[in-house]
């Protein structure tokens, strides 16, 4: 609604200034509407922005004013340029906030991996570190929950590249996500397989590939402490 209305409201507003400045500040005006709605926002919205700015400029400070139709040529060339420039900036500045959302949430996955080792190197209790493991996975993919248990539990796979066994993906806009019954994630340490995660999604949230794999990461770590004794009896 704010995408639509925002620049309608704005195109309204400017004509009480119409007058008194020229086409390229009105546009500039109407360009800077397009921005703020694309940071608050999604690409849809950026392009219904665009959109939305260059039919108020057209509507409201073209003539003949408060009609659509345009009778002079550098107003169409105005009007198009604004729609162009809209459509490009809306969509530059989704581009740079899925950037600084990527940085951000690559930081926290880094943070989850060094701090699972810091406490694997400082204490060697497993129960806890189970429980840690759980509650990073968990939040990395945005679970439901995460259980960790002996048996392979009757789920498809998710697998150490990040791959799913899955014939059924739902794509969301971060990414694809897991399928609605869950996965299973073998736990891996010496080379074996010494337990598994039951993965159990709430709603369907997205994930990328890359995310997958640092769950992956976070389990290889609960694998590699939970065989850690076997490796010390053979020291």
């Amino acid at each position: 609604m704010a995408a639509g209305i925002g620049p309608i409201a704005v195109g309204a507003f400017l004509v009480s200034v119409r007058g008194v400045l020229d086409s390229a500040d009105l546009v500039l005006m109407l360009v800077l509407v397009v921005v703020v709605i694309a940071m608050a926002a999604d690409r849809v919205a950026a392009a219904i922005a665009a959109i939305g700015a260059a039919v108020s400029f057209d509507f409201f400070l073209t003539k003949p004013y408060g009609s659509l139709r345009i009778t002079s040529a550098s107003d169409v060339t105005t009007t198009l340029i604004l729609l162009i420039i809209g459509l490009a900036v809306g969509q530059i500045a989704i581009a740079g906030k899925e950037r600084r959302r990527e940085a951000v949430r690559a930081q926290q996955e880094l943070e989850r991996l060094e701090f699972v080792a810091a406490r694997i190197a400082a204490d060697d209790s497993i129960l806890p570190l189970i429980d840690l493991v759980e509650n990073k996975i968990a939040e990395t993919l945005s679970l439901a929950s995460c259980r960790f248990g002996l048996q392979r539990p009757g789920l498809p796979e998710l697998f150490p590249d990040g791959r799913v066994e899955t014939s059924t993906h739902l794509l969301t806009d971060d990414g694809f996500a897991l399928p609605a019954e869950g996965v299973a994630l073998a736990v891996v340490g010496a080379g074996e397989t010494v337990g598994w995660l039951r993965l159990t999604p709430g709603r369907p949230v997205g994930v990328t590939r890359e995310t997958r794999r640092v769950a992956v990461a976070l389990s290889q770590q609960l694998g590699a402490a939970l065989a850690r004794p076997a490796i010390d009896n053979l020291t």
